[in-house]
């Protein structure tokens, strides 16, 4: 029998029916498995190809803030090969949904994947991307069943208490023109003040999923708490090669002169390979940087761009109130207008500079702060006038967006604005909206569907 119908043939034995007509073959991201208990729910799902349906496998819940199961999966597919992780993402957490929605849709693929699989509750990981990673804290923090957190572009649910009683260890990572770097660098200090066992790392980007790479070392970390916690087995080779790779990317970190980053590459190596490894050097080299004055000018300029990143960006919000003004609204979107460019213009230099990462973190910002505000606006049928006013904002910070307008069109369809819903969602198409069958079946165009204008649209897609 070949290799993969045999694999396909213990998947069926082991697994029952309903999987093996997925076809799901180990090695291969799968992108959707229905839930057994509701089959309106379903996740992607990646097995390492050394999967063995009658071995425990660690396996990783991942959760993005739009319900892309698959983009999820993919973020750690080649890690958890490498390590053999199952990897579920969840195909219905999105940003958006109440607790109580959200829990439901946890409990149905932990126990869905337990009823498949053999898992290793003892190496259980969350993990997720901006309000994901926020998910992923709560639900860690709430079950008490994760071994482990990693949080990409955001940190903690506001109900999660960083104190020494944090039920799980945590991986946190941003790029560094993130919006949330800063509520990443806040929530390292605090970890670090609470004993927690954590790493917080960052990447050149902006708001978006980690690198491959960083998932690989936000596994491999996990890897070796699982070492020191008993639960897997030991292996030196593999602590001796992340003690080496590790040194020498802090090395280079205190080469390149970034300070911020090599303090804590030292401070997590002293930690981490503490009765593993001699790292007397790392705390030496520890010891001498906090004394430095490089360190402390660094932590001075970060706490710069933290003031101008929140005062920019409020002076902005600020300005939405006063679009509530007839008379002054022409003056006051001429005026953001204006904003917008010139922070547009500083996020576009060439150079990496304090100006540019926070122009990025203020276009971003915005940007995502205000078509979130919208999109709950469009679901409670509530604060229309206002989330009109804040997608004037996105719409400065990106111009000519598909997605700015296509919340208009919801936003004037749900207040009964039938002309401005089609000029809107006319604009949406212009500028790129080709997924019609999203706009067919969206109830909120209701209003609209029969309308030659609406038709034309749809043909246009």
């Amino acid at each position: 029998m070949k290799t993969g119908k045999f694999l396909s043939f213990l998947l069926f034995i082991f697994c029952g029916p309903a999987l093996a007509q997925e076809a799901i073959i180990p090695g291969k991201v799968i992108e959707r498995v229905p839930v057994d208990a509701d089959k309106t729910q379903s996740y992607s799902l990646y097995l390492p190809s050394r999967f063995d349906a009658k071995t425990k496998f660690p396996i990783i819940y991942a959760f993005d803030p739009g319900g892309r199961g698959k983009t999820a999966v993919q973020v750690f597919a080649e890690a958890a090969e490498k390590y053999g992780y199952i990897v579920v993402g969840s195909n219905d957490s999105r940003n958006g949904l109440s607790g109580d929605k959200l829990m439901p849709i946890f409990n149905n693929i932990s126990d869905d994947t337990h009823r498949r699989f053999s898992v290793d509750d003892r190496r259980i990981v969350m993990a997720g991307f901006s309000g994901g990673a926020r998910v992923a804290s709560i639900f860690a923090y709430s079950c008490k069943c994760a071994f482990a957190v990693i949080g990409s572009g955001a940190g903690f649910w506001q109900g999660v208490e960083v104190n020494n009683k944090l039920p799980f260890i945590y991986f946190g990572t941003a790029g560094y023109d993130d919006l949330n770097y800063f509520e990443l660098r806040s929530l390292s200090e605090k970890l670090f003040g609470a004993q927690a066992i954590y790493r917080v790392e960052f990447f050149d980007g902006p708001h978006q999923w980690m690198p491959t790479s960083m998932a690989a070392s936000a596994l491999a970390w996990i890897e070796l708490q699982a070492m020191r916690t008993n639960r897997r087995a030991k292996d030196v080779a593999f602590i001796e090669r992340s003690f080496q790779e590790r040194t020498l990317a802090a090395d280079r970190f205190l080469s390149a002169k970034k300070f911020v980053e090599a303090e804590a590459a030292f401070r997590s190596i002293v930690s981490d390979f503490d009765a593993l490894k001699d790292t007397a050097t790392a705390a030496e080299k520890l010891k001498a940087l906090l004394a430095s004055s490089d360190l402390k000018k660094a932590l001075r300029t970060e706490r710069d761009e933290a003031a101008d990143y929140e005062r920019r960006s409020q002076e902005l919000y600020g300005s939405v109130q006063n679009l509530k003004n007839t008379e002054a609204r022409q003056e006051t979107l001429s005026q953001i207008k204006t904003v917008a460019d010139g922070v547009r213009s500083r996020a576009e230099a060439n150079e990496d500079s304090s100006s540019r990462r926070t122009a990025r973190r203020i276009l971003d910002g915005i940007y995502i702060s205000s078509v979130e505000f919208a999109s709950a606006a469009v679901e409670s049928k509530s604060k229309i006038d206002d989330a009109i006013n804040m997608l004037e904002l996105a719409d400065a910070m990106r111009p000519r967006s598909a997605y700015v307008n296509y919340l208009r069109a919801q936003l004037f369809a749900v207040d009964g604005q039938k002309k401005k819903a089609i000029e809107a969602l006319s604009k949406a198409v212009e500028f790129g909206l080709k997924d019609r069958a999203r706009v067919e079946s969206d109830k909120r165009f209701q209003s609209i569907r029969s309308t030659p204008e609406f038709q034309s649209l749809l043909s246009r897609m």
